[in-house]
């Protein structure tokens, strides 16, 4: 296959290490998004991606071409030490930002080179969280099938802005063995004891090195992100069978009360519900508004914890 563009990359500041060149298998969890195009596919399904060490790199252009090896694979320098995960971590203090922004950022290094396919990996985003009171803690993650795809997305978003930011300098390889508690929650796991187990887990096993997609513990605790809420502004006086029964009798909440309601220590509410749609109805409902429309309550304000 042949592309009769020629793709040009600004490797000024490239440098790298030769990697493992074992091919990892493509997983595929329901809650991925997005579509790969050709020339990504070609990238990804190659049995010889090296990423060589640049010999010059003072102000150069270097050609990135469709061949079989794609010889030219590298990473900035701050991607070589953990380039084996498939998780990227982006700073940003905006927590408003959507998977379509990083999927956009990728689509427009592909449109101002000519490449229109509508062409994006197939990722999942989720926000980091403080592991006390849930709130966003200035990072996003982003979760890909393999290292590989994480490493291409990289490549092609070199020298990107995305909110203001220079997204390569913003972003890096996350260590998933040791932070994997700064992905998933112990509120989401069915117990106490499986989670910590899990963390244990990921930290003690030397072949950890991705965010293992193929592990239900670890894809139901995403699942159960998407279907919760975050809520503050109810009354401190309120408990949970007030909750349940005031303001939540209308919606779906996970049967098992005691983990799909809690209250935090802070007065804010964490609430699962058993899909995607009721978490959505609530916001539309509550979010901005005064408690039963009284100025003298605060302004509810609610989001979803993904």
């Amino acid at each position: 296959m042949r592309f009769s563009k020629v793709i040009y990359t600004d490797v000024s500041k490239l440098h790298a290490r030769a990697p493992n060149k074992s091919k990892p298998s493509l997983l595929k969890p329901t809650f991925l998004q997005g579509h790969s195009s050709k020339l990504f596919k070609t990238i990804i399904d190659s049995d010889n991606i090296e990423m060589k060490t640049v010999q010059s790199i003072l102000s150069q252009k270097r050609v990135i071409t469709d061949s079989p090896g794609l010889a030219d694979f590298e990473l900035p320098l701050q991607f070589s030490e953990n380039y084996k995960s498939n998780v990227l971590a982006f700073k940003s203090d905006n927590p408003l930002l959507h998977i379509s922004d990083f999927q956009n950022l990728f689509l427009s290094s592909h449109i101002d080179r000519g490449l229109m396919q509508n062409s994006t990996p197939k990722l999942s985003i989720f926000k980091g969280r403080n592991k006390f009171n849930y709130s966003f803690n200035n990072f996003y993650f982003l979760i890909f099938l393999s290292h590989k795809e994480a490493g291409v997305f990289v490549l092609e978003t070199l020298d990107r802005m995305l909110n203001g930011r220079n997204f390569s300098e913003n972003v890096s390889f996350y260590n998933v063995k040791y932070e994997l508690k700064n992905i998933i929650f112990p509120i989401f796991s069915d117990s106490e004891q499986e989670y910590k187990s899990l963390i244990n887990e990921y930290a003690n096993d030397p072949k950890v090195l991705a965010f293992d997609l193929t592990d239900k513990r670890l894809t139901d605790n995403l699942n159960k992100r998407q279907r919760s809420l975050l809520i503050t502004g109810f009354p401190y006086y309120m408990d949970k069978e007030f909750l349940l029964e005031n303001n939540l009798w209308e919606y779906d909440v996970s049967p098992n009360f005691n983990k799909s309601v809690k209250k935090l220590s802070n007065g804010n509410w964490v609430v699962t519900f058993t899909n995607t749609e009721d978490p959505i109805r609530f916001i539309r409902k509550y979010n901005g508004f005064y408690y039963e429309n009284d100025p003298t309550f605060k302004r509810v304000f609610a989001e979803v914890l993904d």
